[in-house]
């Protein structure tokens, strides 16, 4: 069973008024153990989920954390909600309580200090948002950076953009200039193995699309042809910029040993890491 001690290199600390910890857990290969949360969203889902329930509790009882909260991310919203909009409370023992809203599609949640917020990730970044006193970490797939529906319809499909803009909007509207708001990304698929073909039979004329959208509106740097080569870390640093947040980086993207959507090896791009965040003063 996973004892809850991050290996070097998969966490990073950083600290904008109070700090957070950003970490990755890779999914067992070996064992066929996967992080995917899918499965886990009501109190009855803790049993059948035993070894999932302790490994995200051998990981929060390290850290201290007594509260986590894990948004719908799968329907690539990006939407920031409210944390007691997460209503679902699941107890996983040793006073640990998971909330969940099945029914909220959602990317990020703002969390305080003390607290901690999880996702299953294969390639889709982490992004946490800090700035005067708030902490947002969230999930920053391609959809929930760029609006298929858009590229695809050329009307747009929900009030924001991108999360990032849905983030921009949340300080905002609480009277913080973005000019004060640091945010930081990492866990992301590598751009040399997330392509979109041009000449993809299926999706070529999108990934076509999707390539004139992105240079029309953040320059060629962001998705190169033929091959349709997608640097997310990239994309999250112009619509960030583009925005007026104060410093945007990253830290690291996603190692070969670690569950990857577009892996070679097909174990791993079936599988998924747990990803996390949890906040300190």
């Amino acid at each position: 069973m996973f004892d809850g001690e991050i290996k070097n290199g998969n966490a990073f600390r950083y600290h904008n008024g109070s700090g957070y910890e950003s970490f990755i857990v890779a999914a067992d290969i070996e064992n066929n153990f996967n992080w995917s949360l899918g499965p886990l969203y009501c109190q009855a889902d803790v049993e059948k989920n035993r070894t999932l329930v302790e490994g995200i509790v051998s990981i929060f009882k390290r850290r201290k954390v007594k509260k986590i909260y894990a948004p719908s991310v799968a329907a690539h919203s990006a939407r920031i909600v409210g944390a007691k909009e997460l209503t679902t409370r699941i107890e996983l023992g040793q006073g640990i309580v998971l909330y969940r809203n099945k029914d909220l599609p959602s990317d990020g949640v703002p969390i305080q200090v003390g607290e901690g917020w999880i996702m299953s990730g294969g390639g889709c970044p982490v992004l946490i948002a800090t700035g005067r006193g708030i902490c947002i970490p969230m999930h920053a797939s391609r959809e929930s950076l760029i609006d298929l529906k858009r590229i695809e319809t050329g009307e747009s499909s929900r009030q924001h953009e991108s999360v990032i803009h849905a983030t921009a909007a949340y300080f905002k509207e609480r009277g913080i200039n973005l000019g004060e708001v640091v945010l930081r990304g990492c866990w992301n698929v590598k751009p040399e193995n997330f392509l979109h073909p041009f000449d993809d039979p299926k999706h070529g004329s999108l990934n076509v699309r999707r390539y004139e959208d992105l240079l029309d509106r953040y320059g060629p740097s962001i998705m190169t042809e033929p091959n349709g080569c997608l640097s997310l870390p990239e994309l999250v640093m112009h619509i960030a910029k583009s925005l007026g947040f104060a410093q945007v980086g990253f830290s690291r993207s996603l190692n070969s040993n670690e569950a990857d959507t577009r892996h070679k090896d097909k174990k791993f791009a079936l599988m998924r890491n747990l990803v996390g965040v949890h906040r300190f003063p």
